[in-house]
């Protein structure tokens, strides 16, 4: 039996998405376990420009590119010499991605055993406030010259991987072990699928034999979540049904949770999938009206939406309703009855048990709790009509936008993180406009009242 062989990779690329840009640097080291006994490494031109912000990092010009080999008369070169050995990058999802893409280009498949020095890393070194190769090398004592070049990058990586398979080689054989797709349950496609999978956010879909949706949803991790289906059990027999009758997996990566969300929302109602039956048929017949007593008190009740009406929200029915207006009522002292929980109750229960003010027996005046229910109102609405949400986009040079014009979700897009935005009506031209749905209502509220961090731009 041959001794096995390491082919420790590291790729200096246009940006930053795997699918979409290009290398323009490959270095390999072969390792035996414990020192470098082979490399290779070459510049290759991408055929398109090096953007400004890849020359600064890399010192990679585009002039040093015109001369070297295209991907297309070396990929062979390449191929022979990862062939049979175990891929092994930092950050390993991106280096393969990239020269899968470049193989599949060429119809040559290129599917190895890989390993992770990041993920081993923080299994043998933990407690590290970063494990990025520049801090990561630091904390151990390798030195690291030349970083963002990919021969110097392949050799801090190799000697971080020989630190590791020297004092932990069980880490090694763990993650090996994890990363062969281990089906337990019989499929219809090539499990190969299942490693290919992006380790970023985006929202999947299963399809049947005859590429019909049959199930949409949505991860920050596509690869485990989508894996999770067919190596974990689960409870519920619908999985089993979807992970029988899956055939096909395609997905799109959006770049972060909160355009995930937003973008299963809209294909599960573009598509009707089978298995999506919760949200495929959640109709929100039932809205939230304020209006005034003859008392002059501000009263809220559910009722039947008409077309023509705006509610402050909908629900998708009474208990709904009653369960999440309950909240509202102890978090802002209202009183049931005026809130159409208790209608023609006088005095409301709550009041006896003096955790409502008495305004449904005029105890109270009109202006103190009406002030309140406004208080309460506004969980329903947006803090500000005109904004612009901006998270990560799918690689290094984009962001992802969201707009609400109005207090009403209009739409989402990406845009260039080089592009300069001089005022709010510039958004506009990056924007994919969509229909505002309850469903987005509650993404975008949860996601402005949870999540931190975020970066508001007001229009």
């Amino acid at each position: 039996m041959e001794p096995i062989q390491f082919a420790i990779v590291d790729v200096e690329t246009t940006g930053g998405n795997g699918y979409t840009d290009k290398i323009i640097e490959i270095a390999i080291l072969i390792s035996d376990g414990r020192s470098i006994v082979d490399r290779y490494h070459t510049l290759i031109n991408p055929l398109r420009p090096v953007p400004p912000f890849i020359e600064n990092l890399t010192g990679i010009k585009n002039n040093m590119l015109q001369d070297a080999p295209v991907f297309d008369e070396v990929a062979y070169d390449i191929l022979r010499v990862l062939q049979n050995k175990i891929f092994i990058a930092h950050n390993v999802h991106f280096d393969l991605t990239f020269i899968r893409e470049e193989f599949k280009q060429l119809k040559l498949k290129y599917s190895p055993q890989k390993l992770c020095t990041v993920q081993m890393g923080r299994k043998a070194f933990p407690g590290f406030q970063s494990y990025s190769l520049n801090n990561f090398t630091r904390n151990l004592g390798i030195s690291l010259n030349g970083h963002h070049r990919a021969e110097a990058d392949a050799i801090a990586t190799a000697e971080i991987f020989h630190k590791i398979n020297s004092a932990f080689p069980e880490i090694v054989e763990q993650q090996l072990n994890e990363h062969e797709p281990v089906i337990k349950r019989p499929v219809l496609f090539d499990p190969i699928v299942l490693d290919e999978m992006p380790e970023t956010s985006g929202v999947y879909f299963f399809k049947d034999i005859k590429e019909e949706i049959i199930y949409i949803g949505k991860s920050i991790n596509l690869r485990n979540r989508v894996r999770s289906y067919f190596i974990k059990h689960k409870l519920f027999s619908k999985y089993e049904k979807i992970a029988k009758e899956t055939a096909h997996i395609d997905y799109i990566e959006t770049g972060n949770e909160l355009m995930a969300l937003l973008i299963e929302d809209e294909e599960i109602k573009k598509h009707q999938p089978l298995y999506n039956q919760a949200q495929k048929k959640s109709k929100f017949p039932f809205g939230l009206f304020s209006d005034y007593d003859r008392d002059g008190y501000l009263n809220l009740q559910i009722r039947k939406t008409a077309a023509d009406e705006i509610p402050h929200t909908q629900f998708q029915n009474r208990s709904e309703y009653a369960s999440i207006l309950g909240k509202q009522i102890k978090r802002h002292s209202l009183c049931p009855a005026l809130c159409g929980i208790e209608s023609g109750l006088r005095p409301c229960f709550e009041y006896k048990l003096h955790l409502c003010n008495g305004a449904c027996v005029a105890n109270e005046s009109s202006e103190q709790y009406n002030k309140r229910v406004q208080e309460a109102l506004k969980e329903f609405s947006y803090a500000i009509p005109d904004f612009v949400i901006v998270e990560k986009g799918r690689h290094a040079q984009e962001n992802a936008i969201v707009l609400v014009r109005s207090g009403k979700y209009c739409g989402r897009g990406y845009i260039d993180r080089n592009i300069s935005i001089q005022n709010g009506e510039e958004f506009l031209e990056h924007i994919e406009y969509k229909e505002e749905s309850l469903y987005c209502q509650r993404i975008l509220r949860q996601y402005l009242r949870k999540t931190n961090n975020k970066k508001i731009i007001t229009l």
